[in-house]
Order: structure tokens, then sequence, then C-alpha cells
């Protein structure tokens, strides 16, 4: 993939000064060399003005992943997270991955969107009829909801790429991008051209962010979390290759536009790469599972609607990308032709 010049240099990540109080009134004599050594550091943050990273930052304490999986709660620097949020860090945490604590910004040459439709009663009644041009997958929402949470977990696909062109993006998102007023707020791994990467959206306020710094490859298992802080205007981003056991945590404050939550989606997408539909590439089949939502004052999470599916299509109304029917929070996506 063809990238710009970073648009922020590569450095280390020093601890959190809160944290390194919390672990030295527990007594850690780790905490305690950290606060002395790495007293001015702080979380590296991209400067707001450079374009496309808009002030997002890579925020994750730095400690080693023993000492995460005994103290699950100190492993995502997200004190503002939910219990249901909270609890899959912690399932995470368990699994000792290494934490990414450098990392890299960076845009391609060609700008790239990731919509979703606007999944109102009559948008909806359209799209489940006729299909959609850019994605397959399954959503839930309406205007009285709010929903600040959404994950899943997938198998990145192997892929016959065709040309500089062709692209599958898959995400869990919130929210429609049918406006500013409705930003849709989402992140998941793209394979573009020979590329293949995480990056993460706010959309139409910027365009595709790529992740450099935490790997995946075709075959490689991940899992994605999207959250957003309502009171801190904040969007959290979670990376978890389970193959590979590292993990990386984003969050970007949201400085343009407004976020509803109306509706949560699961894509399988072809995105607009400058102004036109990628050709989607031969794929293998994506299983998908964990496709979860979280709602104010829901004790667990909710898994997605079974009914509404969407299949995308195109010009023809033929099919491009099919789904399986959902069952247990989990669906497989299967590649019928390129466009």
């Amino acid at each position: 993939m063809k990238h710009n010049t970073p648009l922020a240099s590569r450095i280390g990540i020093g601890l959190p000064a809160a944290l390194a109080v919390v672990m030295a009134l527990m007594g850690d004599p780790l905490a305690e060399a950290e606060a002395e050594t790495d007293a001015d550091s702080s979380t590296w943050t991209m400067q707001a003005d450079e374009p496309g990273c808009n002030g997002a930052e890579l925020a994750v304490p730095q400690q080693s992943p023993a000492y995460y999986a005994e103290h699950p709660d100190l492993f995502a620097d997200d004190e503002d997270a939910t219990p249901q949020v909270r609890a899959e860090l912690d399932e995470i945490a368990l699994e000792q991955p290494t934490v990414i604590t450098q990392a890299d910004c960076y845009q391609s040459d060609e700008p790239r969107l990731h919509s979703a439709p606007d999944m109102s009663a009559d948008m909806a009644r359209r799209n489940a009829a006729s299909g959609s041009y850019n994605w397959a997958g399954y959503w839930t929402g309406k205007k009285s909801f709010l929903i600040y949470a959404v994950t899943m977990d997938w198998t990145v696909p192997k892929v016959s790429a065709t040309s500089a062109k062709t692209d599958v993006s898959i995400w869990p998102g919130l929210g429609s991008g049918a406006s500013s007023s409705d930003q849709l707020v989402q992140a998941g791994t793209a394979q573009y051209s020979k590329s293949t990467y995480f990056w993460y959206e706010i959309y139409p306020f910027e365009y595709e962010v790529a992740v450099k710094g935490i790997a995946v490859v075709p075959g490689n298992h991940v899992r994605v979390i999207v959250s957003f802080n309502t009171s801190k205007k904040t969007a959290n981003f979670y990376f978890y290759n389970q193959t590979r056991h590292t993990f990386m945590q984003v969050a970007q404050k949201l400085t343009k536009g407004k976020f509803v939550g109306h509706q949560a989606e699961w894509v399988i997408e072809r995105p607009m790469i400058s102004g036109h539909y990628a050709v989607l590439p031969k794929f293998s089949n994506i299983p998908t599972s964990r496709a979860w939502y979280l709602r104010p004052g829901a004790k667990a999470w909710t898994s997605l609607p079974t009914g509404n599916r969407i299949t995308m299509v195109n010009s023809a109304k033929k099919t491009l990308v099919a789904l399986s029917a959902a069952k247990k929070s989990a669906f497989t996506a299967t590649w019928k032709r390129a466009a």
C-alpha cells in the first residue's frame, strides 16, 4: 500500500502519571521505578493540526503482560469504561497480550471512506429489499436508541487482489454517518491491494486512518471494540490480534459534529476510494462471532438482531457478498463476485 510520509514520528510511550501513583500506593517496586524515571513522560499524542490524525492518542500504560494478567483493571487506559466494556478488556488482559506502545498514523494517497446506510425506517425497508452497493452486514437501532459500544470478532480472510483498486474492509461501528450531526464511529481491518492493516475512522469527519504498529495478516483472528464516551465526547478504539497476542487502544476526541448513536452495525464492505467503489477482491469465507452492542443501563451485551440483514449487490442487483443467517451472535460472509 502506498502511503504519504508518516503523520507522526515513531516514539515510545511513558507510564501515565495517574497510573504510576496508583501502583506506587500499592507498593509495586516497578511502578515506583517507572514513576521516578518517567515522571515527565506522557502518552503519545498525534498533533491535532496534522491532517487525518485529528488529535488521536495512543492511550496505553506501559507494563509487562504478566502484570496485566494480575491487575486486569489497569490493563487499558480508559477509566470511564463501562463494566461491560471493562469485562471485555479484563478477558483480553488475562490472555497476557503484548501491549503496543509505539505506532504511527497514516492516510493513503487516495482518500478512502467507510460509510453506512442511514437505517431509518424508510431506508431500512429499501435496503433490506434491494441490497446495498457498498456493504453487507447486520444492523440494529432506531431514533429512540442510544448505543455506545459495539464489538465483533472475525478471522481476516485470504484475498486474491486483482488490482490496486481492490479492497475488502471488515468493521463494527456506531452511528450512521448520514450527516455531521450523526457521526459514524468505526474501526476494523482492511485489505487494500496487497496490504492488510487495522484502521479507524469517524465518518464523515475524516477519511480512514491506518494504524501502523500492530501487525495483522490473513488468517489472524482479531477482536475490535468501539465505544463512545458521551460526557467526554471521545471515541475509544480497541484492537486485539488474538493470534499474535497483541493489543492497542486509540482514543480520539470528537471536535466537530455530533454523535447520537442511534444505530450499530457489523459490516463487510467495499469502501469508496477517490469517489468510486472499490473492486471487491475474491476472499475466503469470513467467519464472525461476538457481534454485540451495548445500551445505557444494560447489565450485559446484546446480540445482533438476526432479522436485520443487508446483502451487498451491484447495479444489476447481482449479489457480491452473501451472509449466512446470524446464530448466537455469529455469521459468515461469502464472496460471490468482484463488481
